[in-house]
């Protein structure tokens, strides 16, 4: 793909921007479940595919091998994204959906959370002391904090990860500047130390995205296409994670 740390700073700061805010327009004007908006990990094979097309290896400059990378990510995002516009307006994912019962959204949202599993867990085990503690800090504030604290909104229930990932990024940084894992393992450094990465030294202190701030996109049909199949994919963990939540409000609101 090339790029360096601050190539690729930019692009997790700009998926972190875009989670943010759409999680903000879902949790206050859409669906109101606390759920967290973020990117689909079923995105990642056809962008996988991208970044290792042939006529992206031939580019000798790492930098401008980025830029083209993205601006073709870019193209196929777009197309996607118009692709799920059409679908939503003509009402093809509401005539699919009406079709899902809770016998088959069950099995659904038991594979959306496993499919994760993979993902966090071996990562919480390469560093127990920050992913166990993450993990307690969102359980603590989603399901005791709103028994102690009475807001006017839910934000414990809908914001708790957002809460607790800035606590827990201060107690790693806490962790790495006293010396804690000076001694440890390079596995363990690679896994727990903020410093490691060079991503936090290559990111600036504020970011805000714009669009097309890698280039013009460029389209190609055959990853257009394979980017679309991602996003029907997609559709139904929406779908899956959306259910999850809804039952969980619902269930809350039965016991008031």
């Amino acid at each position: 793909m090339g790029g360096g740390n601050f190539e690729k700073v930019r692009v997790i700061l700009t998926l972190l921007f875009i989670s943010g805010v759409t999680t903000l327009l879902e949790t206050l004007f859409g669906t109101r479940l606390p759920s967290i908006a973020s990117a689909s990990f079923a995105y990642a094979i056809p962008i996988t595919s991208i970044v290792t097309a042939d006529r992206f290896q031939s580019i000798a400059d790492p930098h401008e091998r980025f830029l083209q990378t993205m601006r073709a990510i870019q193209g196929s995002l777009i197309i996607t994204g118009c692709f799920q516009v059409v679908m939503g307006f003509l009402g093809l994912w509401r005539n699919t959906a009406r079709f899902l019962s809770p016998l088959s959204l069950a099995p659904c949202v038991t594979f959306s959370g496993l499919g994760l599993y993979y993902l966090g867990f071996p990562a919480l085990a390469r560093c127990v002391e920050i992913g166990l503690p993450q993990v307690i800090i969102m359980v603590f504030i989603t399901q005791y904090l709103p028994h102690y604290v009475k807001f006017k909104r839910p934000l414990c229930d809908r914001f708790g990860l957002l809460f607790s990932v800035p606590i827990v990024w201060l107690f790693a940084q806490l962790l790495t500047s006293s010396g804690v894992y000076d001694h440890k393992s390079v596995v363990t450094q690679l896994s727990c130390r903020t410093d490691r990465s060079g991503f936090v030294s290559a990111a600036p202190w504020v970011f805000i995205p714009s669009p097309f701030q890698w280039g013009s996109p460029t389209f190609k049909a055959g990853e257009a296409f394979a980017m679309m199949a991602a996003s029907f994919v997609s559709l139904f963990e929406v779908k899956a994670g959306e259910t999850h939540p809804s039952l969980f409000i619902t269930s809350v609101l039965e016991k008031i």
